[in-house]
């Protein structure tokens, strides 16, 4: 009885401890993905400053900023473009930072597989990065 209280405890904390946890372990989080609402044509964008975040959350009819350090971080914008149905995501799967302070993101791409809603979507993700002074996608 006495190893299934322990047992029972143990998973507790690695479950609170896990769900605690937003940040990726290749120290990146994603802010914002949406099937809907990026840009229409396929993009990325850095921003490095609180003014470009505020009229990069303005464009995409977001309200609340979320808080970033621009001196230690940088938030990275994948644009899928508009697509013809439901069914398509873009996300980042890993970063790296080289010393010329170079953010490589490796996406994931995903679109549907047999029937899909129809509608117009233009997905996107935004994502929290270390401090990065160019972008490139793999």
């Amino acid at each position: 009885m006495k190893s299934i209280k322990v047992l029972l405890a143990l998973l507790t904390v690695v479950v609170v401890v896990a769900c605690g946890s937003t940040k990726n372990a290749s120290g990146f989080t994603i802010l914002k993905q949406e099937a809907t609402g990026g840009a229409t044509t396929e993009s990325t964008v850095l921003v490095n400053t609180k003014s470009e975040l505020t009229a990069l959350y303005k464009q995409l009819n977001v309200a609340t900023l979320p808080k970033v350090d621009f001196k230690k971080q940088s938030v990275a914008v994948l644009f899928m473009g508009q697509k013809p149905t439901g069914g398509y995501a873009i996300t980042v799967t890993e970063v790296a930072i080289d010393k010329e302070k170079k953010a490589m993101l490796t996406v994931a791409r995903s679109k549907p597989d047999g029937m899909a809603v129809t509608m117009i979507t233009q997905p996107y993700c935004v994502v929290l990065i270390p401090k990065a002074n160019t972008l490139e996608i793999k």
